[in-house]
């Protein structure tokens, strides 16, 4: 059986980059990723800040893009990196994903203003560096506290990237876990 993952990038990551890349090389998957419009929001964040949430005109292009691949693409899982996260937990939040849920170093409270997610029956797991120095960690961990659904929450030694994660097969390990039968 193949396992169709929805693949959702960040602002300086892509389609092929390799996150996606090691998700193409594991069995059995197949993986369905987008190219989100970012030019928006990185000019945004360049004229605002990066602490500044970036308003819903600014993100509708990328959020229609992801919104229109779960519609199409049908995904088992949804796994969601940096800016990718963000749009992957609005799409959570907004009720059009309730599945399986993996958001790597998620901004969603920094460019969306998102904080937690509400009840739902997927499972979700959020992976953060404690060293990354673009996403704070602690906006990780806030998500995985005040959300009212079960969240798991995987700290590792790398940073924003997550590099080393990724190379060590972490990844593969994060999506066999929120795709396992709870």
């Amino acid at each position: 059986m193949t396992l169709r993952v929805l693949f959702l990038h960040g602002l300086e990551g892509s389609p092929t980059g390799h996150k996606a890349q090691r998700l193409r090389a594991m069995p059995g998957v197949e993986v369905l990723a987008p190219a989100l419009p970012t030019e928006g929001v990185r000019a945004f964040r360049e004229a605002h800040g990066p602490t500044v949430p970036v308003p819903a005109e600014v993100t509708a292009p990328a959020l229609e893009v992801a919104r229109k691949a779960l519609q199409d693409g049908q995904p088992q899982v949804v796994v969601g990196s940096s800016f990718g996260g963000g749009v992957a937990l609005w799409l959570a939040v907004k009720g059009h994903w309730t599945g399986p849920l993996l958001l790597l170093a998620p901004a969603g409270a920094r460019l969306f203003g998102l904080a937690h997610l509400p009840p739902r029956p997927g499972r979700v797991l959020v992976l953060h560096g404690r060293g990354d120095d673009v996403v704070p960690m602690g906006d990780s961990v806030r998500l995985a506290e005040s959300s009212r659904c079960d969240v798991a929450l995987w700290l590792v030694d790398d940073g924003h990237p997550l590099g080393t994660s990724v190379a060590s097969g972490l990844l593969d390990e994060a999506v066999r876990f929120v795709t396992a039968a709870p």
